[in-house]
């Protein structure tokens, strides 16, 4: 060996020790792959969260002028879901309204005569159950109203799955029906009204899920000298399906002390008795006149004006329990 190789040898061996130092490689190798691994998963944790935020964006330019196609179920019935291809809502009158469905709404056509307000649904059970939905008859006489489409007529099932049903699918082109779907609205929008009423005379309620009764067999209610303390008139419009269908507010009136005056004056002549109430020429059509009493015994008596031109009234819904008065008196209450 030369005398420069030996001179390198010595040099490498200063620098570089022949056996080198290998204690702790490997853990620290493994620590290093770990902290590359953790870098690796957030660098890959951003690029979803950016792509997630990206479709979101792309999806909400690409449907903002598209309506939503509901589930399955929905839990409030919109026009928008007039649109779509929802099962036909079958037709039976085994039971009541409210007890298969929780809503109706009517979506008019753009061109329809309607003048129906739009997005609101009758949901309350007494005014769904005054609804009829009752199909195409031969030789039955229809009111001259517009023929063909006019509207849908939208049902949520109690089980939340949503129905529709065409007007020319029901009975006269639909207009018995959407007739007494504007008196049930208007109906439900005054008792939620009065909800919020604080006088001290008595309220106006619903009168659609009021039937009469033929023998009660009660005594009469209003006996001759009866005095009355306070009193409300209401008007209840009720179905007239020879007219456009128009939402119509129950009108309340409270009655003044002169007015009071004019009913106990004729109480004081002639009280109720017990007879048969006059037949009605026609049907309970147009308006409903009712009054809500409460006598000076704190009793509360409700008189029911059911046949056109007439002046005589029945109390408490008893057909057997009947009382007339004179013009002056009817007119007092509100004829």
């Amino acid at each position: 060996m030369s005398d420069v190789e030996m001179r390198l040898r010595e040099a490498f061996a200063q620098v570089a020790p022949a056996e080198p130092l290998i204690a702790g490689l490997v853990e620290g190798a493994r620590r290093e792959a770990g902290r590359i691994r953790r870098r690796r998963q957030v660098a890959a944790a951003a690029v979803v969260a950016v792509l997630v935020v990206m479709g979101g964006a792309v999806a909400s330019w690409d449907f903002r002028d598209r309506a939503v196609i509901p589930a399955d179920r929905v839990t409030h019935l919109t026009c928008a879901l007039d649109g779509r291809r929802l099962p036909t809502e079958p037709l039976s009158d085994a039971r009541p309204t409210s007890a298969v469905v929780s809503e109706v709404l009517v979506c008019p056509d753009s061109a329809s005569p309607l003048g129906l307000p739009q997005g609101e649904p009758v949901s309350m059970p007494v005014d769904l159950d005054y609804l009829r939905f009752d199909p195409p008859t031969v030789g039955r006489s229809c009111p001259k109203l517009p023929a063909g489409h006019t509207s849908r007529l939208l049902f949520l099932a109690t089980n939340g799955q949503p129905r529709i049903l065409d007007n020319t699918a029901l009975a006269c082109n639909g207009w018995p029906a959407l007739d007494r779907y504007a008196v049930a609205l208007g109906d439900q929008q005054s008792t939620q009204q009065s909800a919020h009423i604080t006088d001290q005379f008595p309220k106006c309620e619903s009168i659609l899920g009021q039937h009469l009764v033929r023998d009660s067999g009660q005594a009469p209610a209003l006996p001759r000298g009866t005095r009355i303390v306070a009193a409300t008139s209401c008007i209840h419009p009720v179905s007239w399906p020879d007219t456009l269908p128009q939402v119509l507010p129950v009108r309340r009136r409270a009655l003044s002390d002169s007015d009071l005056a004019v009913l106990n004056d004729a109480l004081a002549r002639a009280g109720s008795v017990w007879k048969r109430a006059q037949t009605c020429a026609g049907p309970r059509t147009g308006n409903e006149g009712v009054l809500h009493a409460v006598t000076s015994t704190g009793t509360n008596v409700v008189l029911a004006h059911v046949c056109q031109d007439s002046y005589q009234l029945v109390v408490n819904w008893n057909e057997d329990d009947v009382i007339t008065f004179t013009q002056k008196t009817f007119d007092v209450l509100g004829g």
